[in-house]
């Protein structure tokens, strides 16, 4: 019988209960950033996220994306690329949360995801609405 290893289930655990990374000076709760956490987390379950610059582009471009969605700590080259990609065809949206916070979700570490659900990119949006109360909607 082999031995189950329960190393990465504990891990993962310790990390999406970890305070995430917020930008500093702003007051944004941290009851919606386990919100968005929630949300990613059941869309991974459902199959319905996408993590990965080149996965995400493409899925963004054969019109499967809903919505794109960009860590905190990606580079700017790859937030230029990613909206860029993405124009036309989906909003891109920054997030609150780092590669290491992605990794916990999904198993590896994404500076690129994408939502493939209307359901699962209307619960985002909506836990991501403290974080973007300044921002303007973009056309889908």
């Amino acid at each position: 019988m082999a031995r189950r290893n329960i190393l990465p289930q504990r891990r993962i655990v310790e990390l999406a209960s970890a305070p995430s990374r917020q930008p500093e000076g702003e007051g944004c709760p941290q009851g919606s950033t386990q919100k968005l956490l929630g949300a990613l987390g059941l869309a991974r379950r459902a199959g319905k996220l996408v993590a990965g610059f080149d996965a995400v582009c493409e899925t963004a471009q054969k019109g499967g994306a809903l919505l794109v969605l960009l860590c905190a700590d990606a580079s700017t080259g790859t937030a230029r690329r990613v909206r860029a990609a993405c124009q036309g065809y989906c909003p891109v949206r920054a997030i609150p949360l780092g590669q290491g916070d992605i990794a916990a979700i999904t198993g590896k570490p994404a500076g690129v995801l994408a939502i493939t659900n209307k359901d699962f990119k209307v619960l985002c949006l909506n836990a991501l609405a403290p974080f973007q109360a300044g921002d303007e909607e973009e056309p889908d």
